[in-house]
């Protein structure tokens, strides 16, 4: 290679300077990667669920379904809407052409549910609104909070001290708490006395309204008989449990100079729905905590966030109640990252011993691993600008295209140094992009398949694109300032035939 160059108009140390340069650019990316156990991706499908306890499903498409879809049908761009009703619970799920905003088109669509919520029967939860089709689950952690207190008594700790600092965590997209029956308000009225100033049960539903700023779920039709007057009782649920409610400051009427409150012509109690179940532990009370991770987020540094956040939590319980985590995703991401970790640093030392056993020179495989790991740190750039997920199957496209990356990296350094060109580079783009068009299949599967396994195409185009940077510019640089001996012989030859043979097998 005397006086020849394999980069013509450009040093090779400018450009072993601008792909190390790159290589640091692309470590320091690493931290700002989006890196989930699952895909998070979610089709344009915007999915309303909610639920009646014990409620057949004639009713729940009649009272709740059909007035949902009725009310969603008016939104723009809504290409189908499909909706299931079954015991206790229903769902209405929408299907957009095209959504380019998520988070104003989720803003729309809980404006009118708010707006139809208020013709609820009682008892109908408030509808929960999520992208996909159910998509995967983004339960980040379970945490179970047991003690010698009422289930009512430890949702009310929860809720108070426990579910309202996690909501802080911006990474957080809920904070549920189960296990409880919802707290309720019992308003009992003498219906004669509400006659006399003029008033109806109406009126007492307005006024609550008006003050709570939200739709309460509505007055029941129960009669009953109370020292010989009759009465109604009306069941108004109130959440969260934190809310303090002035009943007695909430305006009913004014008869001249008097304002009439509601405590006024009624009489209000604290009490809590029949309960359905019961869970203990350890023969204690139990209720659980669920915090589901936001859409693209790094549920690792989520999950950090929370347990230090708990750990202090912990610390400030009453001496008669525990807290312990039941499900933790970040342990089980962990393990699956460090398995692949390892399975992927395996599947690079098998690939260098076989080069190392047909080559026996520690600068060909200088070159070829300097190769592999800039090609690895330089997609990691590619990665963040494009807003690709590091999950358990973009890994594995990872993993695949280091077999391909070594291949390219080989191919340039055998014709560089026997032909002193590059024009294998023609031959090394067709057979990437040969490659690279085999993914276009996935495109061809079922929505939620594309879904899943966009990130792992996604990340093997990227690889196998940059590996034909690195073996037309890097490699050709790296060999200018790596020399290797050019040995031809009869053991060489017979190694090369084995090689070739071995490919072939």
């Amino acid at each position: 290679m005397t006086g020849k160059k394999h980069i013509s108009n450009i040093s090779s140390f400018r450009v072993i300077a601008t792909f190390v340069l790159l290589a640091i650019i692309g470590i320091s990316v690493i931290p700002l990667l989006d890196l989930n156990y699952k895909p998070s991706r979610t089709n344009n499908t915007l999915t309303i669920s909610y639920s009646w306890h014990n409620v057949s499903p004639e009713i729940i498409e009649r009272e709740v379904t059909s007035r949902i879809e009725g009310t969603l049908a008016t939104l723009q761009g809504v290409t189908e809407i499909y909706s299931e009703s079954a015991t206790g619970n229903g769902f209405v799920r929408l299907k957009f052409d095209e959504v380019e905003d998520q988070q104003m088109l989720r803003f729309e669509v809980a404006t009118l549910i708010r707006q139809v919520t208020s013709s609820f029967p009682q008892g109908v939860s408030y509808p929960m609104i999520y992208y996909g089709g159910g998509g995967e689950d983004r339960t980040l952690m379970t945490y179970t909070l047991n003690g010698k207190y009422s289930p009512q008594e430890l949702q009310e700790y929860a809720e108070k001290y426990i579910r309202r600092p996690l909501s802080n965590i911006r990474e957080l997209r809920e904070v549920n708490v189960y296990g409880a029956e919802p707290v309720e308000w019992e308003l009992l009225y003498d219906i004669h006395q509400l006659t006399g100033l003029g008033l109806t049960p109406d009126d007492l539903s307005q006024a609550i309204r008006n003050y709570l700023g939200e739709s309460p779920l509505g007055l029941t039709s129960v009669q009953r008989s109370v020292s010989q007057s009759e009465e109604f009782i009306g069941v108004y649920q109130v959440a969260p449990y934190d809310r303090e409610i002035s009943w007695d400051k909430i305006p009913v009427t004014k008869k001249g100079d008097r304002i009439i409150f509601l405590n006024t012509v009624s009489k209000i109690r604290k009490t809590y729905q029949e309960p359905t179940s019961y869970y203990r532990i350890n023969g204690l009370n139990a209720i659980n905590i669920v915090l589901v991770a936001s859409e693209s987020v790094n549920e690792l540094v989520a999950g950090r966030k929370v347990k230090e956040l708990m750990g202090l939590l912990i610390n400030e319980l009453p001496q008669d109640m525990t807290m312990t985590a039941t499900y933790d995703s970040t342990e089980h991401m962990q393990t699956e990252l460090l398995s692949i970790v390892w399975r992927m640093g395996l599947s690079i030392l098998i690939l260098l011993v076989f080069v190392w056993m047909t080559s026996r020179n520690l600068a060909y495989m200088a070159i070829v691993l300097l190769g592999i790991t800039v090609n690895v740190l330089v997609a990691f750039i590619f990665y963040f600008l494009l807003g690709i997920e590091i999950q358990l199957y973009s890994l594995a496209g990872l993993t695949i295209s280091l077999g391909i990356i070594i291949d390219n990296t080989i191919v340039m350094i055998d014709h560089v140094r026997h032909q002193h060109n590059r024009n294998v580079f023609l031959a090394i783009l067709a057979a990437t992009l040969t490659t690279i068009g085999a993914l276009s299949i996935i495109f061809f599967l079922e929505e939620e398949q594309v879904l899943r396994l966009l990130d792992f195409a996604y990340i093997l185009a990227i690889n196998l694109f940059v590996s034909l940077a690195i073996s037309y510019y890097f490699v050709p640089a790296l060999m200018d300032k790596i020399r290797l001996k050019r040995r031809i012989n009869r053991r060489s030859i017979r190694n090369k035939r084995r090689v070739v043979r071995f490919n072939g097998l």
